[in-house]
């Protein structure tokens, strides 16, 4: 979207307005590639102009001959609008940056290799243009996205670390990661949290806890391993967010599967969880198991949720009566609302000396469950030490 709107497009925040609707769609799961089948079914009817782009557009659906079917990079240039004015940003204060794509893992239940192809990356010196155009628009929070993030460099042995040096070294911008492999995050990534380059917040999928499950899914680590990291990016960073995904009814796994998934959800202070349903995709190797009673995979599902629920809550928790640096992302109605450097979404009652862009101490008072509210006071006035 970034890369449209300099080539001078205007983002719409009303699809009903729009001259064209461009659909990204995803087919990770079942669910995800129905939501597009529905938006692209959506739009049509009412005779918008449909350009549906992502992963989507390489699985085995029907398509439509009333819809484009283009990678994003034919859309850019097909809508290469030389001269015309660039403008701002939709006014956001935090943004996507897209540096890498593809996967060259092969796990078993994943289509991801076979829609979006082998892991690639994006130059430095491009990512860093893109990067420059953001920051001149008020951009102040940068996330650095991808399929697997952490193969950047990886041809060059340049790495991740690498990258985000350099974007420090030009900008005065917050840097957040997207989601990454336990066996990505290194030393030279830990080195970078605790010297404050990098936002104290990893999601960090684990998909089970069971060994024997990680194996039939053909995942790249243990379970021993993912503790490992995380309790050095603890060590690294006291406040440090860790968050993760789940994924229950593995058509193998076994009660015992799941209790032991149960066990290190329970253990381990992660600050969200993320929990899927497994969703078999034709194409992959665990699409031809057999699948687990949907009775079963809902109840193990349930479980997983109210633990989500309570690990959420006991996070927050944690810093209620503490101030936080807090990125004020969009004001309106007298409330302003924002990011902490931890990913606490925040809600500041009174935006008298806020403004949009700016990253402001917060004091939070109160656990929303899902966000935190919080205001702005004056150092000496908090229950507890100030962190960050």
């Amino acid at each position: 979207m970034d890369n449209l709107t300099a080539k001078g497009f205007h983002f719409s925040p009303n699809p009903e307005q729009a001259d064209i609707i461009i659909v990204n769609g995803c087919v990770v799961t079942h669910k995800a590639e129905r939501d597009t089948r529905k938006a692209i079914s959506k739009f049509l009817h009412r005779g918008k102009k449909i350009i549906a782009t992502g992963c989507y557009i390489n699985y085995p659906v029907n398509k439509s001959p009333d819809v484009e079917w283009l990678s994003m990079q034919e859309i850019l240039s097909k809508f290469n609008a030389h001269g015309l004015p660039q403008t701002r940003v939709a006014n956001r204060k935090r943004a996507l940056v897209g540096i890498q794509e593809g996967c060259d893992f092969r796990c078993s239940y994943c289509i991801v290799p076979k829609v979006r192809g082998k892991s690639r990356y994006r130059e430095a010196e491009e990512i860093l243009k893109e990067i420059d155009f953001l920051v001149c628009n008020g951009v102040k929070e940068i996330v650095l996205t991808g399929t697997q993030i952490g193969d950047w460099g990886k041809q060059d042995k340049a790495g991740l670390s690498h990258l985000i040096k350099a974007i420090k070294n030009r900008y005065s911008v917050r840097i957040r990661l997207s989601s990454i492999l336990p066996n990505h995050v290194d030393k030279s990534l830990i080195s970078l949290l605790k010297n404050g380059y990098i936002m104290p917040h990893f999601h960090i999928a684990i998909q089970s806890g069971s060994d024997k499950i990680l194996r039939d899914m053909k995942r790249p680590y243990k379970t021993e391993q993912f503790v490992d990291i995380f309790n050095k990016l603890q060590s690294a960073s006291e406040y440090v967010s860790i968050g993760t995904d789940v994924i229950v009814g593995f058509p193998t796994e076994t009660e015992e599967d799941f209790e032991r998934t149960l066990d290190i959800m329970n253990a381990l202070p992660f600050s969200y969880l993320h929990v899927f349903e497994y969703s078999p995709r034709d194409g992959t190797e665990a699409a031809l198991l057999k699948k687990l009673p949907a009775s079963v995979i809902n109840t193990r599902k349930q479980v997983l949720l109210e633990v989500a629920k309570e690990k959420r809550k006991q996070y927050i928790d944690r810093f209620i009566g503490r101030q936080i640096n807090v990125l004020i992302e969009r004001c309106a109605d007298n409330t302003c609302y924002g990011t902490s450097d931890n990913y606490i979404k925040v809600q500041v009652q009174n935006k008298e000396n806020l403004t949009e862009g700016q990253v402001s101490r917060i004091l939070l008072f109160e656990n929303k469950k899902s966000f935190a509210l919080g205001r702005l006071l004056s150092e000496n006035i908090a229950k507890k030490p100030a962190i960050f």
